[in-house]
């Protein structure tokens, strides 16, 4: 199974979904669509855990909390980051910028 967690990002327009390291304290991914990021994960990870079952109850618990991690909160998961260059933490808005904006008009 995944250790990793399925985060969303958004800025009030768009919403972004990552995959996150808790062992980077960072995305592994870019933001990308709900589709994509489902396409992405069962391409990388297989068909095996990654049943339509296992995905819909993943991103129930990321709608509720921003990340699919059981009992956390996306602003604990993401507290203490090093996400930003030399492992700077990011904030929030920092984050959206960096993984899911930039590059969108390349």
């Amino acid at each position: 199974m995944m250790a990793n967690a399925i985060i969303k990002l958004t800025d009030g327009a768009s919403d972004w979904y990552l995959e996150w390291s808790n062992v980077v304290d960072a995305p592994l991914t870019v933001g990308m669509s709900k589709d994509d990021i489902t396409q992405y994960l069962i391409g990388k990870y297989g068909t095996n855990n990654h049943t339509e079952a296992f995905l819909a109850e993943r991103f129930s618990r990321v709608e509720e909390n921003g990340t699919s991690y059981y009992g956390t909160t996306l602003e604990e998961l993401i507290a203490g980051n090093r996400a930003g260059e030399n492992e700077k933490e990011l904030t929030y808005k920092e984050l959206v910028e960096e993984y899911c904006k930039a590059g969108m008009d390349c």
